[in-house]
């Protein structure tokens, strides 16, 4: 009896841990307009997103300084849908792939939250400027 009490007890706890960690997260059908690749460009540079990524091919870009290696933006990456893209820089943690998990403490991305200091535009425009890295 007690271990039940114990067991109920300890699944109340928890519950409200699993629904905050749930609640991390939502996800949303955006309709966005067609983003400019080179204001995405820009919008890459002004973010400081080269302090951590490279991207394959543009060598006028700064050198990453990041002490983790984090993967070298490319090709693979034209083919991301719009929405996983944005995702991806608006809730870096959300999905962490299985190479910078294991780099990173724990299944948090390095990646800063860019969520307080870029505009929408500049989401648009530099998912955009990703999605053209094909060349």
């Amino acid at each position: 009896m007690l271990k039940s009490l114990l067991s109920v007890l300890l699944i109340l706890l928890a519950c409200p841990v699993l629904v905050a960690r749930a609640a991390e997260h939502e996800t949303l059908k955006l309709v966005v307009p067609r983003g400019d690749a080179q204001a995405g460009r820009e919008a890459f540079v002004a973010l400081s997103c080269t302090s951590c990524h490279a991207v394959q091919g543009d060598t006028e870009l700064a050198k990453p300084v990041a002490v983790m290696s984090v993967p070298v933006l490319g090709k693979a990456l034209a083919k991301r849908s719009p929405s996983k893209l944005s995702s991806s820089i608006v809730s870096p943690s959300h999905l962490v792939s299985k190479e910078v998990r294991s780099k990173a403490e724990g299944d948090l991305s390095p990646m800063g939250d860019l969520t307080a200091s870029m505009t929408v535009r500049q989401l648009i425009d530099l998912v955009a400027y990703l999605r053209s890295l094909d060349g």
